[in-house]
């Protein structure tokens, strides 16, 4: 694997004979149900074999209310902030404040038990009507996945083997979202207005929760590959492998149930009824945006309510390969190895979006086919400079591996990659390796060409209020190739009594890092100082050309702003961009321990990766930010302890799983997470239950919360670090026949 370039190489198995059958269940605290089942089977022969293998998963989702730090929005009682705002029904009347940027309630609405506001007195001056955006959201989605794979090999004489495989995945996604809100107008024209002032209009803060009820997103992909290939035998020892692969998925992902923001507006009055509609806001009704939520009949809800988003994406990937490998000459140590090879492949992709928001018919968005065709060669050897045959005090083992890759991309140009490998053994049982190289990734299709989008949206800013903000997504056509230089070292020591010890360095720095660093920390957009790059102050209602520079990016992306465009605060760039360098440093520690205990034993183990440091620049020329520790990076600690217990058909582990404390932007502490997982296994191995396996696995035994985190999300922790699922008890049954 190669986890710098973002390439994991899976070797599947070569054969299997006979059949086996796995069930898992598991059960999450509130929700999360996760059910999986899968069929294997197999047949070997003497010149070849063929397995086929099905897996069938269903996950529900877990709702917002099901975790008491996630229901509400506000974290008073956990020691946080309240993190509701006056998005509501009932709404709130409310003004724009230009020298904050925000927009502040002056009334919040208390309509009587009627459901509406009458007169002046059912507003109260001063207050306001709270309510979490993220109310009832979902914060794991339910899922369905479908997946097969299939190989087959066959022997054809003495020297060739001809394969094949075949994959096909299916999965398709649910997930409650954010009821629509935003900020609206509303005069005189609408009969159920009310003015506690006499004022001619008002500006209302208002949320469809309770009207139309939550968002839903929904998206499903559908992917295959084959690849068919073979392998000759040239002599005894070398050997000339090749394969041809082709890929293919497509996705769709949609939002539902929004509310349409140009029928907002006409049923409102605001606007003239729209010939083009078939909606007559004086015979079929008012929006009312003075009521509890409860207050607009069927055929209002039903016009608002149709508005939706979808896209679809689909992208191919074709590759032939071939590799040529064989022992060059003998050296005093061993062979000296040789594997050469070529690849060329190519990548297709192209999308479209589908979007029903703000204008009288759906608009298309259709981008033009992207191409790109890569070219490589690629040479490794291995070079055994000493052998246990001439080995000396200090030198029983030296092995030399040198490796390098060209590639030629017709977008982004010429690359050549080296890497250079070493192992060492001082004596028996203890290994030293190093390691040092280069990577290089070019920006993915989708991240140079997705389509541009533009949307609204509010964020934290520093005196705790929030600014409204126009947010830019998309992908970049300028991004340059990341790179990187990594260097490891590490030493292991195994001894014959079952001991085994490993411990590691790293060192990878990578330059011209392609990522959305708004995107990874967006709440903090306004607040954090390493992401005011990425962001452009405004003040449209006072300064013309900042309006003109938010009605161009509207106009250019189809955007329709719920918001008066006078009232947005800043220009926030979330798009793909190379933000400069990172380089990472730190150990990785592991132990393992038998120790015999009567007829059976236990063995200990443990883990644990440690950050010295996490330097990072948001852009090529700002300064080094150390973020080891800090709130969206890693922690400087995480441990996994176990200890497990075997004797003839049963097993029983414990494990202390340790997630180091660390700090939010402010400087705030987040405690470390300690959790215990336990798992219980039965393998009987004869008899009628001969091939069973019977595992009882207990994730988070203790239930333990999350750390607090004071998200301006209003979700109490952070999920980088923490999980959300509680206890979760599976139980997994497996059968081979």
């Amino acid at each position: 694997a190669d986890a710098v370039a973002g390439v994991v190489n899976v070797i599947m198995r070569r054969s299997f004979d006979g059949a086996e059958t796995r069930v898992r269940a598991s059960l999450a605290q509130g929700g999360a149900e996760d059910l999986m089942f899968s069929q294997l089977m197999g047949k070997t022969w003497s010149s070849g074999s063929a397995y086929l293998s099905y897996e069938y998963q269903t996950t529900n989702a877990l709702s917002s209310y099901d975790r008491d730090f996630t229901a509400s929005g506000d974290l008073r009682p956990f020691g946080g902030t309240d993190r509701r705002n006056f998005y509501g029904a009932p709404g709130n009347i409310v003004a724009f404040n230009a020298a904050t940027s925000a927009y502040l309630s002056q009334y919040a609405i208390r309509p009587p038990a009627g459901g509406t506001v009458r007169g002046p007195s059912d507003f109260v001056a001063g207050a306001a009507n709270l309510q979490s955006l993220t109310l009832g959201a979902d914060l794991l989605p339910a899922l369905e996945r479908h997946s097969v794979y299939g190989r087959v090999r066959q022997g054809l004489g003495d020297r060739l083997e001809v394969t094949a495989d075949v994959r096909f995945n299916r999965r398709h996604h649910e997930i409650v979202g954010s009821a629509s809100a935003g900020i609206f107008t509303v005069t005189r024209a609408n009969p159920w207005f009310v003015s506690p002032t006499g004022a001619a209009s008002h500006t209302i803060g208002y949320a469809f929760l309770r009207d139309l009820g939550p968002t839903r997103a929904e998206g499903s992909s559908e992917s295959y590959g084959v690849t068919v290939g073979a392998r000759y035998d040239l002599t005894d020892v070398w050997i000339l492998d090749g394969y041809l692969a082709l890929a293919r998925e497509t996705g769709e992902a949609g939002v539902y149930d929004p509310a349409h923001t140009g029928f907002v507006n006409e049923a409102l009055g605001n606007t003239a009824d729209n010939p083009a509609t078939s909606f007559i806001a004086a015979r079929d009704g008012y929006l009312n945006l003075f009521g509890d939520g409860a207050a607009n009949t069927r055929s209002v809800l039903d016009f608002i309510g149709q508005g939706y988003s979808l896209a679809r994406d689909q992208s191919r990937a074709t590759s032939a390969n071939l590799l040529l490998q064989g022992p060059l000459f003998n050296l005093p140590a061993g062979e000296v190895q040789l594997a050469v090879g070529i690849q060329y492949r190519t990548d297709i992709f192209n999308t479209e979006t589908l979007s029903f928001s703000s204008t009288v018919t759906p608009v298309l968005n259709r981008r033009p086919e992207r191409e790109r065709s890569i070219a490589a060669v690629f040479a490794e050897t291995r070079i055994p400079i000493v052998g246990p045959g001439h080995a000396r005090p200090g030198l029983r083992a030296l092995e030399l591996s040198l490796a390098g890759r060209v590639e030629r991309y017709d977008d982004f140009g010429v690359t050549t990659n080296p890497k250079v490998g070493m192992v060492w053994s001082p004596m028996e049982g203890l290994g030293v390796r190093a390691s040092w190289g280069t990577s290089y990734r070019a920006a993915s299709l989708p991240q140079t060409y997705d389509p541009s989008a533009v949307s609204a949206s509010f964020l934290n800013v520093a005196d705790g209020s929030r600014a409204l903000v126009l947010q830019l997504t998309g992908g970049n056509p300028d991004l340059k190739p990341e790179t990187a230089e990594t260097f490891s070292i590490g030493i292991d020591y195994e001894r014959p009594q079952g001991m085994k010890l490993s411990a590691g360095y790293f060192d990878t720095a990578f330059t011209d890092r392609i990522g959305r660093p708004v995107s990874e920390n967006s709440a903090f957009a306004l607040i954090d100082p390493s992401l005011a790059p990425f962001v452009q102050r405004v003040s449209p209602s006072t300064n013309p050309g900042d309006l003109a520079l938010i009605e161009a990016y509207a106009s250019a992306a189809g955007f329709s702003s719920p918001y008066p465009l006078t009232s947005f605060a800043a220009v926030i760039d979330s798009r793909w961009v190379n933000t400069g360098a990172v380089e990472v440093r730190g150990f990785d520690l592991s132990g393992r321990y038998r120790i015999p205990l009567g007829d059976g034993a236990v063995t200990l183990e443990t883990s644990a990766s440690y950050i010295l440091d996490y330097e990072t620049r948001s852009t090529p020329t700002a300064p080094v930010r150390q973020a080891a520790g800090l709130i969206g990076y890693p922690v400087d600690l995480r441990a996994r302890t176990s200890a497990t217990w075997s004797q003839g058909d049963l097993q029983a582990g414990l494990h202390w799983n340790h997630v180091a404390a660390y700090e939010d932007l402010l400087g705030v502490r987040i405690e470390a997470w300690n959790t215990f997982d336990a798992q219980f296994a039965w393998s009987p191995g004869t008899g009628p239950l001969d091939g069973v396996r019977l595992a009882l696995t207990v994730q988070n035994l203790l239930d333990e919360d999350p750390p607090f985190y004071d998200s301006p999300t209003g979700y109490g922790f952070d999920p980088g670090q923490g999980g959300l699922l509680g206890r979760v008890v599976a139980l997994q049954l497996i059968k081979r026949w």
